[in-house]
């Protein structure tokens, strides 16, 4: 009897809805690593146990989530005396803005001797005036991330050298090429070179690019999924529009400000949720296929 044969690269299955599978986190360091990105950035083949136990620690203290990244071609993987970090202020705290910051450190150790913390500015970074667009390309990770997102950063450095990079395992390789715009942290997913050009563009103009879109990754996989049925509905697509995703249980509530001038005021959407399972994902290039659970926006309400 002949054994079903199947397709066991990842990114071949279109079928997985996109919104709700955003890389969850409201700070964000992307550290420029040229030397190799080994399987999981934190298994000790980066920096050996010792330095990564302690990075880990400093990352959990402050809520941190780190990204590895490096610039396109052999350029990227060239060793230099001093390199990049910035730091993306993904959720408001108290008022204060959505910021990204950028400033050059020796290495992973003096990264570690900075106070970085949400909604504060770092002692000696500037707060930068574009975004970063965050393409992987961990191919040690998956082999996907390696086929679909070296050519898509290659191509996107070229036109936008000071906002792409290429970037270390940022979750969803089954959605290659996967990418992370900062300081909102939205995620995507096969994206074509057009629609990456347009994340970015949009991007500079305060818009958030629908096509691709798997949500912001402060909020949770439901309040992903609600916010991106919401701003669908409403036709609104500011990166500042949404005021609030509240979620309880199966039920969201998303507010949008009422107009781009008038942030007193808020129209509420209410959200139904439902869990959902998508047959024959294959999580990772040589897994075989399987069910995956997510989240979807079934009905939104404006209340």
């Amino acid at each position: 009897m002949s054994q079903a044969k199947f397709d066991t690269t990842c990114s071949a299955q279109m079928t997985e809805p996109l919104p709700g599978t955003a890389k969850t986190g409201k700070l964000f360091i992307a550290l420029e690593h040229q030397l190799g990105w080994s399987h999981d950035i934190f298994d000790g083949g980066v920096w050996g146990a010792e330095i990564t136990g302690r990075l880990e620690a400093w990352l959990s203290e402050r809520g941190g989530a780190l990204q590895l990244i490096r610039k396109p071609g052999r350029i990227g993987q060239q060793p230099c005396d001093g390199v990049n970090v910035y730091i993306a202020h993904c959720e408001s705290v108290d008022g204060s803005e959505v910021f990204l910051e950028h400033r050059m450190v020796a290495d992973v150790e003096d990264l570690m001797t900075l106070d970085i913390r949400l909604g504060q500015p770092t002692e000696g970074a500037t707060r930068l005036d574009h975004p970063l667009f965050l393409i992987c390309t961990h191919g040690k990770r998956d082999r996907c991330c390696a086929v679909k997102g070296r050519p898509l950063a290659a191509a996107m450095h070229n036109l936008y050298p000071e906002v792409v990079w290429e970037t270390s395992h940022s979750k969803g390789h089954r959605f290659a090429p996967a990418s992370v715009l900062l300081p909102w942290n939205y995620s995507f997913g096969r994206l074509s070179a057009v629609d990456a050009k347009g994340v970015i563009e949009d991007a500079q103009q305060g818009i958030v690019h629908a096509e691709g879109c798997r949500g912001r990754g402060i909020y949770t996989p439901q309040g992903q999924a609600a916010e991106l049925a919401v701003r669908r509905q409403a036709d609104t697509w500011g990166v500042d529009d949404v005021a609030r995703v509240d979620v309880d249980g199966t039920t969201a509530v998303v507010a949008l400000y009422d107009g781009p001038s008038d942030r007193d005021k808020v129209v509420e959407y209410e959200v139904a949720l439902e869990k959902i399972t998508t047959e024959g994902v294959v999580s990772s290039c040589g897994d075989a296929p399987g069910p995956k659970k997510g989240w979807a926006a079934v009905e939104v309400t404006r209340r």
